[in-house]
């Protein structure tokens, strides 16, 4: 890694992650500006009332999916075993980092102003967005961003629904399907 490498911080709920999460990876990794990428699984995400896997097994999943030298996955927020917003986050890894830009889907971006110490943060990177079929893509809450035009029809709750189970990648799969399937079973109890 070059010495004044530039960071962008991908941060998520990851419950399940799936193609679509990993395509973003590798689309960010293509851009000049951006020499390595963070992705932090949330334990909590504080817009959020709970998760459906457990932090251990979204981070571990994490793990296996994402592995490149200039990819790390971050434990910081599940080791926190609390809901951490991403000013926290960053601020922690910008002591030691370059963290030029935060990644986001564009299902955040209507709530992004609700987001703790958005002002902060707008003011601090570059917001990469991570564009979706459907989506409404109002950027004039962020000062400076750039769309990654990735059209992946998929999102983590259809798979939790047993829908869209091809966007798991093969690494995974067999874990992924285990724990909703006995998370469902339970549920429908």
């Amino acid at each position: 890694m070059k010495k004044n490498a530039t960071y962008a911080l991908f941060g998520g709920s990851f419950d399940p992650p799936h193609k679509g999460h990993q395509k973003i990876v590798k689309s960010l990794l293509q851009l000049e500006e951006i020499d390595a990428v963070f992705i932090v699984p949330t334990y909590q995400n504080p817009f959020k009332k709970g998760f459906h896997a457990t932090p251990k097994q979204r981070l571990e999943w994490c793990t296996k999916l994402f592995k490149s030298s200039n990819i790390k996955v971050i434990d910081y927020e599940i080791n926190l075993n609390r809901a951490v917003y991403t000013i926290e986050t960053y601020e922690y890894l910008s002591k030691k980092y370059n963290i030029t830009a935060i990644v986001i889907g564009a299902d955040n971006i209507k709530n992004i102003r609700e987001w703790k110490d958005f002002t902060k943060l707008n003011n601090s990177v570059k917001w990469i967005v991570a564009s979706r079929p459907n989506e409404p893509l109002d950027c004039t809450a962020l000062r400076e961003f750039t769309i990654l035009p990735l059209e992946t029809d998929i999102s983590s709750s259809e798979i939790r629904r047993g829908e869209k189970l091809e966007y798991i990648d093969e690494s995974i799969r067999k874990q992924v399907l285990k724990v909703y399937n006995s998370r469902n079973i339970q549920d429908n109890r």
